[in-house]
């Protein structure tokens, strides 16, 4: 086939060609910050959570003695 001129490049597998090395590294730090980030936004949901799981059991407790303290006796027994 001597009239035919094929571009050669674009038969070269891509493990081949030459990349450049500064892309992988900003990926791998970019995906590093970003599981880093999603961690700390878990763990600040995580302790916000268990903030107000004490005080809603605080408050609880102090709504049950305000509500059924009218039905203490002076011995100390509740009225059933």
């Amino acid at each position: 086939m001597a009239g035919m001129e094929f571009d050669r490049q674009a038969f070269v597998p891509a493990s081949t060609q030459t990349a450049s090395p500064e892309k992988p590294l900003i990926h791998l730090i970019s995906s590093l910050l970003l599981v880093m980030a999603l961690g700390l936004v878990c763990y600040v949901g995580y302790k916000v959570y268990l903030v107000n799981q004490n005080n809603s059991a605080v408050a609880s407790a102090s709504d049950e003695k305000s509500c059924f303290g009218f039905l203490r006796f002076s011995s100390g027994r509740t009225a059933l």
